[in-house]
C-alpha cells in the first residue's frame, strides 16, 4: 500500500468523524450521543482496516479464513462481489457501455461503483464508508427514540444500534 492511500484514508476518516460529531450535535445537546457515534465509528473502522490488512498481507491469523485475493475473506464473500463488480459498474460508466447484468439489485454495487469512480478502485474506501453508514444509524435511532420515548430510550437505542454487528 501506498502512502498516499494510507494519507486518502486517514482523510476519509477524519472527514467521517467530523461529519459524524456534526450530526450528533445537530441532533441533540446531549454530549453522549456524538461519543457513541464517534467510538463506534472509530471501533468499525480499526476492525475494518486490521481485517483487511491481516488478509492483504497474508498474515499468519485465521489464514484458513483468508482469501487467495488478498483483502478479502470466506466469512464476507460479498466484499469481493462488490468490489469486483464496483470496478466493472465503473468502467462501464467511464466508457459508455452498458452496465453489467447483476442478479441482485444494483443499489450498493453502483454506490461502490460512484466511490470507485472518484477515489479510485480501492477495497478500503467501502469499508470506511461501510462503518460511517453503520456509526451514522445511531444518530437516526436516536432522533427515533426520543420522538417515540424520550432521551433514555433514544440514547438506549443509539447505543444498541450503533454497536450492533455488521
Amino acid at each position: 500500500m501506498t502512502a498516499l492511500l494510507l494519507w486518502t484514508c486517514a482523510g476519509l476518516v477524519a472527514l467521517g468523524s467530523g461529519a459524524l460529531w456534526w450530526f450528533a450535535t445537530r441532533t441533540t445537546d446531549d454530549r453522549r450521543l456524538s461519543q457513541i457515534v464517534l467510538v463506534s465509528y472509530l471501533l468499525r473502522v480499526t476492525l475494518g482496516l486490521a481485517l483487511f490488512a491481516i488478509s492483504y498481507w497474508g498474515w499468519p491469523i485465521f489464514k484458513s479464513l483468508q482469501l487467495e485475493d488478498r483483502g478479502f475473506w470466506i466469512f464476507a464473500l460479498d466484499g469481493r462481489a462488490y468490489h469486483n463488480l464496483g470496478i466493472t459498474i465503473a468502467q462501464a460508466w467511464a466508457t459508455g457501455t452498458e452496465l453489467p447484468r447483476l442478479e441482485t439489485a444494483i443499489e450498493f454495487f453502483a454506490v461502490v461503483a460512484g466511490v470507485y469512480r472518484v477515489l479510485g478502485a480501492q477495497p478500503l474506501f467501502p469499508i470506511l464508508l461501510n462503518a460511517w453508514l453503520a456509526a451514522a444509524n445511531g444518530v437516526l435511532a436516536y432522533a427515533i427514540g426520543r420522538r417515540l420515548g424520550g432521551p433514555r430510550v433514544a440514547l438506549l437505542g443509539a447505543l444498541f444500534v450503533s454497536f450492533w454487528p455488521s
